[in-house]
């Protein structure tokens, strides 16, 4: 959620003007993931959990984001599971595999057994409690964290639009210490724990509290990279319109010019994850004048999210590479007008409507238009009824992947991997592009070509895309002769367009292998 310290930013507002970013290339037309926040255990009943994920199907989305408060799933020890938190949780998930709905978790909060807080756990109480502000410490071995995720994944596989590694790890609030190395590790631990796990559940990391390029290159010299499927921010532009720019000093807390910079980051490291908005937001406090958390009028909540959401699904727009999207929130957390946390729902707490959640609802439904159907590897669960224009087998439910390469990644467990093979859902006209690029030293890169020879390439961000794959399943032999060393495959699906136009890429897939 946003941060609940007001900073004063005596910052000159530039004037509103788009800027256009720097597009990575795993950007896709629209976003896949067109989602929503919601609560099942922050006093909910059960009648009010099935009436959000109702009102989330209403509004059209494809996708919850539901936080797991760690220490209450599991408040005295590891594995000592609390059966009502799990009724509670499966009644969601359960409500929204019904709707065609997929479910990001977000796994939260340490419990006082596992924290490296001071003190803790020699004092925890019998229920696990006791040591101050212990949930917002890492814990103290990672792998507690990473098993909490393999259970979790294990539960609900095919549900998972994926798993969130912790929230927003670069405030004091959520993540105690300063060290991204701990948060690092912990992003390591869950990787490896899923991969073996069920490798088509993308672990989204960074979560990061506004676009925090300092903390972002932080984990990135621990060792964050190649351990991740997808880098999710937390988007917003205080009580502003979305395309209000700010001082440059002030970019971090910016929607546009904050993108760009993580944009820019993403490039520079050359990772080709895609880019999650797991957060973005205007509240209807009455709080004004502060530049952080500020309030906005429920219309203008209403204007600012439709307009924001729409340059999702206009590339030139500076934000439209953006691969999934989730608004903050469903319903408001509270009922104090003049409390920022409290306003930030399209349903007011009584859950009449606000009229932002008709806005968002056209949002996302002329997003689905220029979107795949289809939720990124999220396992098999088909949506309630197939979207026009979708493959055979989507349209019979067998598969709901667009794009998937189902050979172990990264050279996994030291295989030597020659043939690599995927599955894809098609629409008519759409084809599977692959290229493999072999990490070369320095900055440069070498591409295979048609010929199974390398070639050289300037960038390794941006692989040509030389070989094409017939049909929904598809196998890409590798020429013997390859030299050693590590190869980037990626596979995308596209449309072709006339006229000369550049075809759009509806989806983009990458892995890893090692050849020796």
């Amino acid at each position: 959620m946003p941060p609940r310290r007001p900073r004063r930013w005596a910052a000159a507002l530039v004037a509103a003007v788009l800027i256009v970013l720097a597009v990575p290339a795993s950007g896709a037309a629209a976003p896949v993931l067109r989602g929503v926040a919601v609560d099942a255990l922050h006093g909910e009943t059960a009648e009010q959990v099935t009436a959000d994920v109702d009102a989330a199907a209403r509004l059209g989305a494809n996708a919850l984001r539901v936080s797991v408060w760690w220490e209450g799933l599991e408040p005295g020890g590891k594995g000592d599971r609390a059966a009502w938190y799990l009724d509670r949780l499966d009644l969601l998930v359960d409500r929204a595999r019904a709707h065609g709905l997929r479910v990001l978790l977000t796994p939260v909060g340490t419990p006082c057994w596992a924290s490296s807080a001071p003190g803790a756990p020699g004092g925890c109480d019998a229920a696990g409690r006791g040591v101050p502000a212990s949930a917002a410490h890492p814990p103290r071995d990672p792998a507690d964290y990473a098993d909490l995720v393999r259970f979790l994944v294990g539960r609900y596989r095919t549900a998972l639009a994926g798993v969130e590694v912790w929230n927003e790890p670069n405030l004091e609030g959520f993540w105690a210490t300063p060290d991204a190395g701990a948060y690092a590790a912990l992003v390591r631990a869950v990787h490896g724990a899923v991969e073996r796990l069920a490798p088509e559940v993308p672990v989204v990391a960074g979560v990061l509290a506004g676009s925090d390029t300092a903390y972002l290159e932080r984990l990135y010299a621990a060792g964050i990279s190649g351990h991740y499927d997808a880098l999710s921010v937390h988007a917003y532009n205080d009580g502003r319109a979305p395309e209000t720019l700010l001082d440059p000093r002030w970019i971090r807390a910016t929607l546009l010019q904050g993108l760009q910079a993580l944009g820019e980051t993403l490039a520079a490291h050359r990772e080709d994850a895609p880019l999650w908005i797991t957060e973005m937001g205007w509240n209807t406090s009455s709080q004004r004048g502060l530049l952080w958390n500020d309030g906005v009028t429920p219309q203008e909540q209403a204007d600012y999210l439709r307009r924001a959401l729409g340059m999702l699904g206009d590339r030139s727009s500076g934000i439209g590479y953006a691969a999934s999207v989730f608004v903050y929130r469903l319903r408001d957390l509270g009922d104090d007008p003049a409390d920022p946390q409290h306003g930030y729902g399209l349903l007011r707490r009584d859950g009449t409507a606000k009229p932002a959640f008709a806005a968002v609802r056209d949002a996302f439904a002329a997003l689905a238009r220029e979107a795949p159907a289809a939720a990124p590897d999220a396992g098999a669960v088909a949506p309630a009824a197939p979207a026009p224009g979708t493959g055979a087998a989507a349209a019979a439910g067998k598969a709901s992947a667009l794009l998937r390469i189902t050979t172990p990644r990264a050279g996994a467990h030291g295989r030597l991997l020659r043939r690599l093979r995927g599955t894809a859902v098609l629409a008519r006209g759409e084809r599977v592009e692959l290229a493999v690029t072999r990490r070369a030293g320095g900055r440069g890169c070498r591409t295979l070509g048609a010929g199974g020879r390398l070639r050289a390439a300037r960038r390794c961000a941006r692989p040509r895309f030389l070989r094409t794959a017939g049909g929904e399943r598809w196998t890409l032999a590798l020429p013997r002769g390859l030299p050693a060393g590590r190869y980037l495959v990626v596979a995308r699906t596209v449309r072709p367009r006339g006229g000369g136009r550049p075809a759009v890429v509806r989806r983009r897939e990458q892995a890893q292998l090692r050849l020796r």
